[in-house]
C-alpha cells in the first residue's frame, strides 16, 4: 500500500483549509447541535411572542426560567416537550416542521403562556 506524502507547506494548507470549514460551521449554528436560539421565562411569561424558525431546521433551544415556579416548553408539532426547574435553565433539541403557524407553550401556566411559532 503506497502512502500519499505531502509536503510541509501543502499539509499546512490543508489544516489551515480544515480549521476554516470548522470555523464556518461554528459560526453558522451548525455544529451539530443545531441552531441555537434561547427562550426566558419571567413573571409567568415568555420573553417573546413569537419564535421565527426555518421549516425543517434542527434548532438547539436554551430556555431559561427566571421564576419561582417550575415551568415547561412544549411545541408539540416539533415534538418538543421539556420540563424546567424554577430558577434553572434546560436545552431542547428539535427540528422545525413544516412551514405554518403553530404554538408553544408551558403546560403549567398555558393560559398565560402560550405563543406563536411562525416556521417559513
Amino acid at each position: 500500500m503506497s502512502r500519499l506524502r505531502l509536503g510541509g507547506g501543502t499539509a499546512l494548507l490543508l489544516g489551515a483549509v480544515a480549521v476554516a470549514v470548522a470555523l464556518a460551521l461554528l459560526a453558522s449554528g451548525c455544529s451539530g447541535g443545531g441552531t441555537k436560539i434561547s427562550l426566558q421565562a419571567r413573571g409567568i411569561q415568555w420573553n417573546t411572542t413569537n419564535l421565527q424558525l426555518k421549516a425543517k431546521t434542527k434548532y438547539a433551544l436554551t430556555v431559561t426560567n427566571n421564576d419561582g415556579t417550575e415551568h415547561n416548553f412544549t411545541f408539540a408539532a416539533a415534538k418538543a416537550n421539556k420540563d424546567v426547574d424554577a430558577g434553572g435553565s434546560t436545552k431542547i433539541s428539535f427540528t422545525a416542521p413544516g412551514p405554518g403557524t403553530y404554538q408553544f407553550f408551558c403546560k403549567y401556566h398555558r393560559a398565560r403562556m402560550t405563543e406563536t411559532v411562525t416556521v417559513s
